[in-house]
């Protein structure tokens, strides 16, 4: 992490109110400081790793969200310039530009910016119609039938990984997209979530499993982030091939976590870290267990950053990343190979 890039979003988070506001004064755009709040935010994340591009991303989102639900991009490109105008007002010397390349580089990337696609559930996919037959008895809350569905399919021969992948997983995406483009609300997509909490614990019991090895993982999501159905995903799926995964969920605070590691001593560590907005806990936590753990046990991370930002995972001091409970299963039989 960049150290005098962490001073500077210390310096926006304690502020970012008062430049939101300023910024929401200045802007003909959007008179909402939330989105300038947003944008600060994400700056912060981007100062402290020294990755221009998670503000980029951030932008480009923000973007295609108020495209799919209000037809223009012109709306960003305003509030990044009432924001840089608040900012360039308020930075000290030193550090403008920095902040003034951060600003460059996301007014450059709203050039690419591209239209919302209609559905991530293409024809053609593996399992696309029960994908979608699912996804229409969650929206009408027949909770029951899409789990019946799912749990038909898997008495019809198919697996756990299969289901998780082309059903579960992409409707949860599908969802997050509805949401995106206003075709869809927040309890609806916590309803899906809940209901695929409650599959996976249901396809956990008729799972396969294998031999049970010594070997252990720690599972936990950072602290901040409060969607934790990506590590249950990986802990089971490290559970179904003889793993013991040891599970803390949600919102894990950074000290816990290191002494829940002293406690447990794992063999892997793996740590979801949600959005962008989580790149510095996730930092911190790694920090915080390499301080207190004894030996240096593998971490992975995870998380939509990570993915997106090639190398963001040496950023933040761990040793490899996964996108996925496939690749992460992949991570470790390479690991313990060497």
């Amino acid at each position: 992490m960049d150290q005098s890039g962490s001073v500077l979003a210390d310096w926006l988070g304690q502020s970012r109110r008062a430049l939101a506001q300023g910024a929401a004064s200045r802007s003909s755009a959007a008179s909402e400081p939330a989105l300038h709040d947003g944008l600060l935010q994400h700056l912060g994340q981007a100062l402290a790793a020294g990755r221009v591009e998670i503000f980029v991303l951030h932008t480009r989102w923000l973007a295609e969200t108020l495209a799919a639900r209000h037809g223009s991009r012109v709306a960003v490109r305003e509030l990044l310039l009432a924001l840089r105008e608040e900012l360039e007002h308020a930075v000290p010397a030193a550090a403008w530009p920095r902040v003034r390349a951060a600003f460059t580089a996301a007014l450059d990337g709203l050039e690419t910016v591209q239209p919302p696609v209609d559905s991530l559930l293409r024809d053609g996919a593996p399992r696309v119609e029960l994908a979608r037959r699912y996804l229409l008895a969650v929206l009408e809350a027949r909770l029951d039938d899409a789990v019946r569905l799912v749990l038909d399919a898997a008495q019809g021969g198919a697996s756990i990984e299969e289901l998780i992948a082309e059903v579960v997983i992409p409707v949860q995406q599908e969802l997050g997209r509805m949401w995106q483009c206003g075709e869809a609300s927040v309890a609806e997509e916590h309803l899906a979530s809940q209901v695929a909490a409650r599959l996976l614990t249901l396809l956990d019991a008729q799972a396969t499993r294998a031999p049970r090895r010594e070997r252990r993982i720690l599972v936990a999501c950072v602290e901040g982030n409060d969607h934790d159905f990506g590590a249950r995903l990986l802990a089971s799926a490290f559970e179904r091939q003889g793993w013991q995964a040891i599970l803390l969920g949600a919102n894990t605070p950074a000290a816990e976590l290191a002494t829940a590691v002293e406690q447990f001593q794992p063999d892997l560590i793996a740590l979801s870290a949600g959005t962008a907005l989580h790149v510095r806990a996730t930092a911190a936590t790694v920090a915080a267990i390499r301080a207190r753990a004894p030996g240096r046990t593998p971490i992975l991370v995870g998380g939509g950053a990570f993915a997106a930002v090639q190398g963001l995972w040496r950023d933040v001091g761990a040793d490899g990343t996964a996108a996925d409970a496939a690749s992460a299963l992949a991570w470790a039989r390479e690991s313990s190979a060497r």
